[in-house]
């Protein structure tokens, strides 16, 4: 990924709607059953704006931040005193059944991982009953610029991820959508005004406000069991047999 697009990510991360509402949604899946007296590796780390978070929410966990670019591992560093090591996510340099939870968000969609050897990967670092949770991008349909910028080669259905899951070996699986308020408005923002170029740019600051009430919102009813069957991403979570 771009140099700038990782200078963006580190700078706009902690404030920026969509980095808000992806990390406390993935705090809400994470128990401290989960991660007590665990091993956590966010594969495909980024700038470490989650590792961050995940290190004040936990604060006893053993955390290992993995990205391939070092210049994400530079960005990362100033935020996270955990442990960051240098890898792909299809060719971790971790050791079999080494880890309890990985975290993989927006990276299987990348050109250059190989998602099913990535699963692979995923499934070798896991201990025995070991717990995944990935996000990616969802409906091809909506791939734009911004996935060009970022080198995407495709975007997901959470049946795909399901699939894959369960062809690499995974169990218990569950699958489903975020964002599906506010996939209208990205849908006519990415297909019709879409520009050359990335996303991730700081949003007007009531805009900002309102798609972060609206992305909490619709947390709040999937946790009242009322889950919207789309979304801009797709989620998956599965153990390690």
């Amino acid at each position: 990924m771009d140099i700038k697009e990782y200078q963006n990510m580190a700078e706009l991360e902690e404030n920026l709607w969509w980095y808000r509402a992806l990390h406390e949604w993935i705090l809400s899946k994470l128990g401290r059953a989960d991660l007590e007296g665990r091993t956590f590796l966010d594969a495909g780390c980024g700038s470490g704006g989650f590792i961050h978070i995940l290190e004040h929410a936990f604060p006893t966990e053993n955390l290992i931040g993995l990205d391939i670019h070092p210049q994400a591992l530079a960005f990362a560093s100033t935020k996270t005193a955990a442990p960051l090591i240098r890898g792909t996510v299809d060719q971790i340099p971790l050791g079999a059944n080494s880890v309890d939870v990985v975290l993989s968000i927006d990276v299987l969609y990348h050109k250059r991982v190989d998602d099913r050897q990535a699963l692979l990967e995923f499934s070798r670092c896991l201990k025995p009953r070991g717990r995944l949770i990935l996000h990616v991008p969802a409906y091809q349909w909506l791939y734009s610029y911004h996935d060009k910028f970022v080198h995407a080669k495709k975007r997901y259905t959470a049946q795909q991820l399901r699939r894959e899951l369960s062809a690499a070996g995974f169990v218990d699986i569950i699958s489903g959508y975020r964002l599906g308020l506010l996939l209208p408005a990205v849908a006519i923002r990415r297909k019709l005004f879409g520009q050359p170029g990335s996303d991730v740019t700081q949003a007007p600051i009531l805009l900002n406000k309102l798609f972060y009430r609206v992305a909490k919102l619709e947390q709040l009813l999937a946790s009242k069991g009322w889950s919207i069957p789309f979304g801009s991403s797709a989620w998956a979570i599965a153990r390690n047999p």
